[in-house]
């Protein structure tokens, strides 16, 4: 079975991310981890303390420029590391869900988008 991943990129906007976190937890089809990426390690992990629903969360400092690209890069290095390398998985077994601080998704997207990739599409 393939591994969902999501990824949420912010940068110290906190009552927004809790908006984002709040719609991750909601979901009906639950990801195998959410990783969130800031600039701002210890200001970001406040939201998560301030969250009223709690589901498990990474917390990574983005190693990179600090940017939205910084962050996905700093997301994907630490799945691939930690997925990846050193396990007999490949690429093509994990599906990683981008969602923007700002964002937040209906309580089904994640289901969706799972049933679409059991019907061959590899990029919804």
């Amino acid at each position: 079975m393939k591994e969902l991943i999501v990824v949420i990129a912010t940068k110290n906007r906190n009552e927004l991310l809790n908006e984002a976190l709040r719609s991750v937890c909601l979901q009906t089809k639950k990801p195998d981890e959410v990783v969130v990426v800031s600039d701002s390690i210890e200001e970001t992990k406040k939201a998560d303390r301030k969250s009223s629903i709690k589901c498990g969360f990474t917390f990574l400092e983005d190693k990179y420029t600090h940017n939205y690209a910084g962050n996905l890069n700093t997301a994907i290095d630490y799945i691939v590391k930690t997925r990846l390398i050193g396990s007999k998985k490949g690429i093509d077994d994990v599906y990683l869900a981008f969602l923007d601080d700002d964002d937040k998704w209906d309580k089904d997207y994640l289901e969706k988008c799972t049933k679409a990739t059991r019907n061959g599409a590899d990029f919804v």
